[in-house]
């Protein structure tokens, strides 16, 4: 999608990807862009947008993550604040939203309008875009204006200080061998950040999770310097 990256083939998709997070900002409640009229699907009933409504996804964020020359002061301030928008005060109580295209309907699981948590060593059944996400975040170069990156970088280093090694704190040995009994398998495009093809291995997670850790310090670490803040 991205092509050569910084080209003028992307240019348009960084505009689109802008607008959707800046319209965030103009509601404080997410049914004031979802239609009144709910759609079963399965078993259940979903709120849904139309196409004429600009809502953020995880596309929109890869689009800005992966690209450089949208970022001015201004834009990056407007992905800060729309983030935090959505994690602070954007009012959803939706089980769900789909997006109608046409006649017909499409899951939207990639959409950024719940709250995203900060990573915690506790919240280990996050396996789906939660890393990913927030170290795309990061590298838009937002950093520290995004408070949800902010609280991650405070406890990663806190989780590091011991030993340097990130683990997860399970509450059960169940819940650690749902994680680690090697049938997970995060591949596709919902996929988070993993080096490892399966956790059979004791110090698999432990390594992923430590190489995610750097990773996302190193890129926070970039933004404060790019922004003129101290390393």
């Amino acid at each position: 999608m991205l092509g050569y990256g910084d080209d003028g083939t992307v240019s348009h998709f960084q505009e689109i990807s802008l607008d959707a997070f800046a319209a965030m900002l103009q509601i404080s409640n997410i049914e004031e862009i979802t239609e009144n009229t709910l759609k079963k699907k399965g078993n259940f009933y979903y709120h849904y947008v139309t196409e004429d409504k600009y809502m953020p996804c995880c596309y929109h964020l890869a689009t800005l993550a992966y690209t450089h020359n949208w970022r001015t002061p201004a834009n990056i301030k407007l992905l800060s604040n729309a983030i935090n928008h959505i994690n602070n005060d954007l009012i959803n109580e939706t089980e769900g939203v789909l997006v109608k295209g046409g006649t017909g309907y499409v899951g939207a699981f990639g959409s950024m309008i719940r709250p995203h948590p900060p990573f915690t060593v506790d919240y280990v059944n996050a396996v789906v875009m939660h890393r990913r996400l927030l170290s795309e975040m990061a590298m838009t170069g937002a950093g520290t204006q995004i408070d949800i990156l902010r609280q991650t970088a405070d406890n990663i280093k806190e989780a590091l200080h011991s030993d340097g090694i990130l683990r997860l704190r399970y509450e059960s040995e169940s819940q650690k061998k749902a994680l680690t009994g090697g049938k997970y398998k995060a591949v596709g495009g919902y996929g988070d950040v993993f080096l490892e093809p399966n956790y059979k291995k004791k110090t698999a997670l432990d390594c992923d999770l430590t190489f995610w850790a750097v990773q996302f310090l190193s890129l926070m670490n970039h933004s404060s310097c790019s922004a003129g803040g101290e390393a």
